[in-house]
């Protein structure tokens, strides 16, 4: 009945019941007696974080403190019958309790979490406990927790990592794998064997699947492992050479991972330019026109085009540009061997220069 419910507020009427009423010198963890295995209380405590988690955007008022309420009673449970939870249903609970600011209150639920998913019968790849999504989700929640620092040992990331090379390839989407890279990239768990597992992903999955932001993660991931996969570099070219958009920061990062790993693809740098001069100037922030001039400059890729188009994004920047910023847009362009009027337009004006104080 709760999954067709849509607002906040008929949601949180109908899990009321489960949650009310329990003596408070208990506490609901005791009244529902969820440490035992044949409890189905943990479950239903799960599927009912997931609702919360669901219509929690929704929440406005006193209805946060009564949605807080309700996720604070229902981790309980969980936490008291993680032993009869599984990875899938563990993943939903930790992605329910994981917005920032809320984190910090369920520490204990997380070592819970944590130790459950190093028992064998928590996650069997041979019998669906452990698939592609549910790996990714599980370890951007510990890897990648929102707004804090990364949770769980060294011995949990390897156990998880091991696991996705037990699962077929055919079962991963590009996004799984862009998601399970970039978190284990987060805890410095860069194994090249593992991330050469991925290359019969990334040669198989439509080119549709790849987005800017996957191609970006996932070049990196390899760059920064080192790993000069041919076949993956490749994969991964042709898809970015097939989109049709990206963002300023996608577009830098594939160009500094190219770069960074060695693999020089011309034509893939003549793309990615492109995609950059297709946003408007004034939609270029100075971030990214450093992130970008600096990454076709360790390409050894140098495009007047693409310069003159990112130079007159500061011309039109409004803000204030930090010295570091002027600073490293200037030896991006150095690099590059731009034109000295070019260059010119990153700095302050006469005026400004002449209010700036001579150094001692």
């Amino acid at each position: 009945a709760v999954a067709g419910l849509e607002r906040v507020g008929a949601v949180l009427d109908a899990l009321e019941p489960l949650v009310s009423g329990v003596d408070g010198r208990v506490g609901v963890r005791q009244a529902h007696m969820a440490w035992s295995r044949n409890c189905s209380c943990a479950g239903g405590a799960v599927l009912a974080l997931g609702h919360l988690m669901r219509v929690d955007p929704q929440a406005k008022g006193r209805q946060v403190r009564r949605l807080e309420e309700q996720v604070r009673a229902f981790a309980e449970v969980v936490q008291a019958g993680i032993s009869s939870l599984d990875g899938r249903q563990i993943a939903t609970a930790l992605r329910a309790v994981s917005r920032p600011g809320r984190a910090g209150a369920f520490d204990s639920l997380w070592k819970f979490a944590a130790s459950r998913l190093m028992q064998a019968d928590a996650l069997d790849a041979r019998r669906g406990s452990a698939d592609a999504e549910v790996l990714a989700a599980l370890l951007e929640a510990f890897a990648r927790p929102p707004g804090g620092a990364p949770r769980g040992d060294a011995a949990l990331f390897r156990r998880l990592a091991g696991l996705a090379q037990q699962i077929p390839a055919r079962l991963f989407t590009v996004s799984t794998v862009a998601s399970i890279m970039a978190s284990l990239d987060a805890v410095g768990m860069r194994d090249r064997a593992l991330l050469r597992s991925f290359v019969p992903v990334l040669q198989s999955r439509p080119a549709e699947e790849f987005t800017a932001e996957a191609v970006a993660s996932i070049a990196t991931c390899f760059a920064s492992a080192g790993a000069a996969d041919d076949p993956a570099y490749r994969s991964l070219s042709s898809a970015a050479q097939r989109l049709e958009s990206a963002p300023p920061r996608s577009i830098a990062a594939i160009v500094a991972a190219f770069a960074r790993a060695e693999v020089r693809d011309p034509a893939l740098f003549r793309r990615m330019s492109a995609l950059a001069r297709a946003h408007p100037p004034h939609h270029i922030e100075p971030e990214s026109v450093r992130a970008t001039l600096s990454a076709f400059a360790s390409a050894g890729h140098r495009d007047n085009a693409l310069v003159a188009h990112l130079s007159s994004a500061i011309t039109v920047h409004r803000g204030p540009l930090t010295p570091e910023h002027i600073a490293l847009t200037a030896a991006a362009l150095a690099d590059l061997d731009a034109p000295h009027p070019l260059a010119a337009s990153f700095l302050p004006p006469p005026a400004a220069a002449a209010r700036v104080p001579a150094a001692a």
